[in-house]
C-alpha cells in the first residue's frame, strides 16, 4: 500500500503507457503525482497524447470494441472532466483507484460499474451527482511525432 501512495488512476495509466515505450517519466510522473488544475492535465494530454476515438461510457456499446494496444482510456464526466483513466495492453485493462493496489482486468465491466452514468445505479443522486458520472470514454495513444518510438 505504501508503494502505491496517492498516485491517481490518471497518472498510473500515463506512467504505464510511457514505461511501455521505455520513456523515463520521473520527476514529472511519480508515485505521488496528481494535478492541481484541470487545465494542466488537459494540456498534458493534448501535448503528449493523440486522441484516436471516443465512445459512450456504456458497457453494451463498447464491450466488443477492439482498442489499440498501448492506449489510455480516459473517462469524461458530464462536465467534460477526466474522472478516471485505464491503461490497455494486450487485451488487459490496468486500473487503480486511490490508495488501493492496481488491478489487472480482462474486461472493462467492473470499471464501468463504478464510473459509468449508464452502468452505475443513479438512484438517489442529484442532477449534479449524475453529471459527475462518466458519459464518454476517449481513447488516447502516445504522440509518436513527439518521441522516437517504433512500437
Amino acid at each position: 500500500m505504501l508503494k502505491n501512495n496517492y498516485q491517481t488512476c490518471i497518472f498510473y495509466a500515463l506512467d504505464a503507457l510511457f514505461q511501455t515505450y521505455g520513456i523515463y517519466t520521473e520527476p514529472v510522473i511519480t508515485r505521488n503525482t496528481t494535478y492541481r488544475r484541470e487545465e494542466e492535465l488537459n494540456a498534458f494530454f493534448d501535448y503528449f497524447l493523440t486522441s484516436t476515438a471516443s465512445y459512450p461510457c456504456r458497457y453494451k456499446e463498447i464491450k466488443n470494441v477492439t482498442f489499440p494496444d498501448n492506449c489510455i482510456l480516459a473517462f469524461y464526466n458530464g462536465y467534460n472532466h477526466i474522472i478516471h483513466a485505464v491503461f490497455y495492453r494486450d487485451g488487459l485493462f490496468y486500473t487503480k483507484n486511490g490508495l488501493f493496489s492496481p488491478m489487472v482486468l480482462s474486461t472493462l465491466h467492473p470499471v464501468l460499474k463504478s464510473y459509468s452514468r449508464w452502468d452505475t445505479s443513479l438512484k438517489g443522486l442529484s442532477k449534479v451527482g449524475k453529471q459527475l458520472k462518466s458519459d464518454k470514454i476517449v481513447v488516447y495513444t502516445l504522440n509518436k511525432n513527439l518521441f522516437r518510438v517504433n512500437k
